[in-house]
């Protein structure tokens, strides 16, 4: 009878000590969490209204964005070509853009931001009346370049 209660005693220490073991789990993001990607690269298509009736498209450019702090991020056109005439493509780089986020869509907008290319500012091509979105498949940003208006469209 003593060694039935010792064992019986012995298995309900054991289930006890089971049953309080932890659980590692890995945490779910809850809704206000942020699911975006902080950086990325798309190609695409930008269009630029000549300001004279035509308009200059080129096709598969890779535009980068990276996000700098809560509020603002960067965005570079790698090897943009703004019209035919122009004689040879360079990188532009857009710093200083506001974004909000909402899950994982971020919604651009900027103005008076003057553009780094070719290793200095190019206040001439000051980028204004900017905005645009960003999600896991698309960009999309339309902006004036100086007095040109631009429109870009991009996937992953």
């Amino acid at each position: 009878m003593r060694l039935i209660k010792f064992m019986l005693s012995a298995l309900c220490a054991v289930t006890l000590f089971a049953s309080c073991e932890e659980q590692q789990e890995t945490p779910t993001p809850t809704p206000d969490e942020p699911t975006a990607d902080s950086s990325g690269t798309f190609s695409g298509t930008m269009n630029v209204d000549q300001t004279d009736g035509t308009f200059f498209t080129q096709e598969d450019l890779a535009v980068e964005f990276e996000v700098v702090d809560a509020t603002t991020m960067t965005i570079k056109m790698n090897q943009a070509q703004f019209a035919a005439a122009m004689p040879l493509k360079l990188d532009m780089t857009i710093e200083g853009v506001s974004y909000t986020l909402s899950g994982d869509k971020y919604t651009l907008t900027g103005d008076n931001i003057v553009p780094i290319a070719m290793n200095g500012p190019f206040p001439q091509y000051t980028i204004t009346a900017l905005s645009g979105t960003i999600d896991d498949k698309s960009m999309t940003l339309a902006f004036n370049c100086g007095k040109y208006p631009v429109e870009y469209h991009g996937t992953k």
